[in-house]
């Protein structure tokens, strides 16, 4: 036996490897949300034509109808 201290994280493991683990998946979840946050303003840019028309210049292609439907209800929330 070592007269030696023991650390916190050597005296209690889990507790120590649970705050990595959370601050890992907080950084992790933080950074998707940036990125889904970058996506969804790329998707929502808006532009006006020389006629006047307004558009949207990045689109999300899809064949069946509704989907486009659902999915410009969810970009204009």
């Amino acid at each position: 036996m070592s007269d030696t201290p023991r650390t916190d994280a050597e005296a209690y493991p889990g507790e120590w490897e649970a705050e990595a683990v959370d601050a890992e998946v907080s950084r992790k979840l933080e950074r998707e949300n940036n990125e889904l946050l970058e996506l969804v303003k790329l998707l929502t840019i808006e532009e006006i034509s020389d006629s006047g028309r307004t558009f949207c210049p990045t689109q999300i292609a899809s064949c069946r109808c509704i989907d486009l439907e659902k999915s410009h209800t969810i970009l204009l929330l």
